[in-house]
């Protein structure tokens, strides 16, 4: 206790003083003893500092007095070697730090004008890396005004504010007039009003360049996107929340992941088919495509064909859907338009009482009309030449399935091919032994050659 409190414990003879053992102190033959405990700064005691005798011994007051100041000198003698060491030690760690880091280093001297605005800074030390990160030569000693006239001012106002608060900074900025872009940390060290501020930099260029060129390449691929589908979305691995929609008027938005996305957008009729192509995709993740129906945003029933993605980390694991879609509603009411004309013109072809049939017509080298070949008859054409249609739909030119036919027959429907202009006439077939009223009229693109053929 007398040693925590810092006092002095005197022994004068440890076979009467009822404070310590005196059978061990007879044992390594000593009677008497005086121990002062050294304190640090803190106030704890590390250690004490003791004189004993062999023989019980009266202790003057100056004796232990001296044997206090005696232990205050060894402490500060101890103290000061250890601080020594120790300083020493972090020297050597530090110097190797500083000597064999990538980053770039530096302690400066902050230069200020009157107007207590920083206008400069003096390099005090640099490390190996500095000039690697820098290009800059025989720094020590100059101002960064002497070495890159040019420089930024935003450097100054960074480095003379941690100068003046003691506020450390990190900060990416470029430095243009070196043609860098650096990722800093910035903190003051010293006394403050040395102005003195440590810098450690690294030049992250090569990443800048390689988001920008990122960024560029994304907006080059959201516009091509955006310029390329009516719709955009994205749906969670599972296709059981839709994360994002940009119905771009055509459908609904969906601004926040949407349970109900099914309901929303899909005609209950239309369910099954998307389910299933669903399904199948997240069994095995790949690119799918899927025409189907969709509700309007304005009430109204359209067609999209969509599109789906997915989107993987880098351990191959399933993260979303990246999904666009087209608007085809235009395509599939044209497609349901054509469909009835289909079932209307068969129908109209198949019970009209006029003959009618398609040709192809069949030209010589020199361009002139030799034969032709029909691709479609009706059934009246049986009724009105009393041939069996099926003959003359097998793939056949009309000469080699009736070569008694005349010449005028071929250049009447090679004329209306090659010029464009319907035409019509009474013509006969002496090997039919019948007369036909034609009427014969180009149809489609003009390379084709085909002509539409009326008769009774």
């Amino acid at each position: 206790r007398a040693a925590r409190a810092g006092e002095a414990i005197v022994i004068r003879n440890t076979d009467t003083d009822p404070r310590v053992d005196a059978e061990a102190y007879r044992a390594i033959g000593m009677r008497a003893f005086v121990s002062v405990p050294v304190l640090n700064a803190q106030g704890a005691w590390p250690g004490l500092i003791s004189a004993l005798t062999p023989s019980p011994r009266d202790w003057r007051p100056d004796e232990v007095k001296l044997l206090v100041e005696v232990g205050y000198r060894v402490f500060l003698r101890i103290e000061r070697a250890r601080t020594e060491e120790a300083l020493a030690a972090s020297e050597i760690q530090y110097r190797t730090l500083f000597e064999s880091i990538d980053e770039g280093l530096c302690t400066v001297e902050i230069l200020f004008d009157e107007q207590g605005q920083a206008t400069d800074y003096r390099f005090l030390e640099v490390n190996p890396a500095f000039g690697r990160q820098t290009g800059l030569e025989n720094a020590v000693g100059r101002t960064m005004r002497e070495l890159t006239p040019m420089h930024e001012a935003f450097w100054f106002d960074t480095y003379g504010r941690v100068a003046r608060t003691g506020e450390a900074v990190r900060v990416e900025h470029e430095a243009a007039a070196l043609g860098k872009f650096y990722d800093v940390y910035a903190f003051r060290i010293g006394d403050p009003s040395a102005h003195r501020v440590a810098i450690l930099f690294h030049d992250v260029m090569t990443r800048k360049l390689a988001d920008e060129a990122l960024r560029q390449s994304e907006e080059r691929f959201r516009l091509f996107v955006t310029a390329s589908y009516d719709i955009l979305y994205r749906m969670d691995a599972n296709w059981q929340h839709m994360l994002h929609l940009d119905g771009r008027n055509l459908l609904a938005d969906t601004v926040s992941p949407s349970a109900t996305w099914l309901e929303t957008y899909i005609p209950p009729a239309d369910h099954p088919i998307v389910e299933t192509a669903i399904r199948t995709a997240i069994v095995d993740p790949h690119f799918f495509a899927l025409e189907h129906r969709v509700l309007c945003a304005d009430g109204s029933m359209g067609w999209t064909s969509s599109h789906a993605v997915p989107v993987l980390n880098a351990r191959g694991e399933l993260l979303e859907w990246f999904c666009t879609a087209t608007d085809i509603t235009a395509r599939k009411q044209a497609e349901e338009a054509l469909r009835v004309s289909e079932v209307r013109y068969r129908a109209l072809f198949e019970t009209m009482g006029q003959g009618y049939g398609l040709a192809e017509i069949i030209v010589n080298e020199v361009g002139l009309p030799v034969d032709y070949r029909m691709l479609e008859i009706n059934p009246q054409f049986e009724k009105l030449t009393g041939q069996n249609r099926e003959i003359f739909l097998d793939g056949r030119t009309v000469r080699e399935i009736a070569p008694e036919l005349k010449e005028a027959w071929y250049a009447f429907y090679g004329s209306v091919a090659l010029t464009g202009v319907p035409a019509h006439r009474d013509i006969h077939a002496e090997a039919w032994n019948r007369w036909f009223e034609v009427s014969a009229y180009p149809t489609g693109r003009p390379e084709r050659r085909q002509v539409g053929i009326f008769f009774s």
